[in-house]
C-alpha cells in the first residue's frame, strides 16, 4: 500500500537526513507529499526546513497546503468537535493543526491561531500536544512557540497556571479555568 511505503520512506528520511543537503531534504519531502498528500508529517518537516533556511514564505505556503489538504480529505472542510488523540492515526492530524496554528502565530495572525489552538483543546481536552501553553503564550504577548518554550521550558506548567489566571475573565477564555486547577474534563 502506498501509504505504508510513504511512511516507511519518511522513517528512512528521519534516520538519514543529517547527511542530506538542504536541497535533497526539500526534494525528498516534496516527493513524499507527491506520493501521498495526506501524509501530514512531511509537510511539517518541510515547513521546519524552510524556517531553518529563513524561507518563511515557503514555510507558510507548505503548511497552508497541508492544512488545506487535511481539511478537505479528513474533515470535509469542518473540524470535528472531538478527535481521539490516543488513536495513533490521528496524531499527525493534531501535529499538523498545531504547526499550522503556530505558523499563523509566527506571521502575527494571532486571532486565527487562537481559534485553532482553542479548537485543539476542545477536540481533545487532555491536551497532550500543549495547545494550552500556546493560547497563554499568545495572550501573554510571546511572538511564537519557540520563544515561549525557550524561555519557559523547565517550568512551563507553573508559568501557564500563574499567567493564564490573568486571562480567565477575558471573553472566550473562562472555560480554561480547569487547566489552571488540574480538573480538566
Amino acid at each position: 500500500m502506498i501509504e505504508d511505503d510513504v511512511q516507511e520512506k519518511y522513517w528512512v528520511y528521519l534516520d538519514e537526513n543529517e547527511a542530506y543537503t538542504d536541497d535533497k531534504k526539500i526534494s525528498y519531502l516534496k516527493n513524499l507529499i507527491s506520493l501521498n498528500n495526506t501524509f501530514y508529517d512531511a509537510y511539517i518537516s518541510l515547513k521546519d526546513i524552510y524556517f531553518e533556511l529563513r524561507m518563511n514564505k515557503e514555510a507558510y505556503i507548505i503548511i497552508l497546503e497541508g492544512y488545506n489538504c487535511l481539511m478537505k480529505h479528513e474533515f470535509n472542510y469542518k473540524l470535528p468537535s472531538t478527535l481521539d488523540y490516543y488513536e495513533l492515526n490521528n496524531r499527525h492530524i493534531f501535529r499538523l493543526l498545531y504547526n499550522y496554528a503556530d505558523t499563523l502565530w509566527f506571521f502575527e495572525n494571532k486571532v486565527e491561531a487562537l481559534k485553532i489552538f482553542k479548537k485543539l483543546l476542545r477536540m481533545h481536552p487532555d491536551d497532550n500536544i500543549g495547545a494550552r501553553y500556546a493560547v497563554c503564550g499568545i495572550l501573554e504577548g510571546y511572538e511564537y512557540t519557540n520563544q515561549l518554550w525557550n524561555e519557559q521550558d523547565q517550568n512551563i506548567e507553573k508559568w501557564f497556571k500563574e499567567n493564564m489566571k490573568k486571562h480567565l475573565k477575558t471573553k472566550g477564555f473562562g472555560w480554561m479555568k480547569s487547566y489552571c486547577t488540574n480538573k480538566v474534563r
